[in-house]
């Protein structure tokens, strides 16, 4: 093989190489943008999430606020019942007992009402 063919043959295989090296170095580049570009978005996706987790802690916290007033309200009820229970408890046994003192006058005993009446 002659050596300006064998020259010729290099050039051509450098040319190959260079190319294929082009065309490399092209692919790694649009693989680098790729890959800024899906880190950005896993960023955004981080942030928009985040961002979700922080408005729903938002409204539990308020939820929560809300459902403690709420209990307040209803023990604040609770006790007002009791109370309101209780003096009805006594103005029937007030009332019993005057029933009974009434009945006792009237059958002429005029006594205070019976025990445990």
């Amino acid at each position: 093989m002659p050596n300006d063919e064998i020259s010729h043959r290099l050039d051509e295989l450098i040319a190959a190489n260079r190319a294929e090296l082009a065309a490399l170095t092209e692919d790694a580049a649009e693989s680098k943008a790729m890959i800024a570009e899906n880190r950005q978005s896993f960023e955004d996706v981080r942030i928009a999430l985040r961002q979700m987790m922080l408005r729903a802690d938002r409204v539990a916290l308020d939820h929560n606020r809300v459902l403690r007033d709420l209990v307040a309200e209803i023990r604040e009820h609770r006790e007002e019942l009791r109370a309101s229970r209780d003096d009805g408890r006594d103005e029937m046994l007030a009332q019993r007992q005057a029933l009974f003192a009434m009945i006792a006058l009237l059958r002429g005993g005029g006594g205070p009402a019976p025990a445990g009446a």
